[in-house]
């Protein structure tokens, strides 16, 4: 029963995770609006790859100091996130033309 938890757990945790980036790509697209797919792109390339060091990283982290330490670490990524998020200016208004 345990292990059925687990992963509903999960399921649920990696459906919030992936629903931040429909927002990274809109607030991308905000700040480049005359270039909405290369926005897009840049948004969800840098996503994944920054993924792939993170848990590149987070991994070498886990062997040498240990699996709790990892995920201490991983709970208090988002915090850091939202405190570099106060630090975007707001996206210039632009005009339609």
């Amino acid at each position: 029963m345990k292990g059925v938890l687990a992963f509903v757990v999960l399921g649920i945790f990696g459906a919030l995770l992936t629903s931040s980036f429909t927002v990274s790509v809109v607030l991308g697209q905000a700040y480049l609006p005359r270039r909405a797919g290369m926005a897009s792109g840049l948004i969800v390339g840098f996503a994944i790859g920054a993924g792939g060091v993170g848990v590149t990283v987070l991994g070498w982290i886990a062997d040498r100091y240990g699996l709790p330490t990892a995920l201490w670490i991983t709970a208090f990524t988002p915090l850091a996130a939202f405190v570099a998020s106060r630090f975007l200016p707001a996206p210039r208004a632009h005009d339609d033309r």
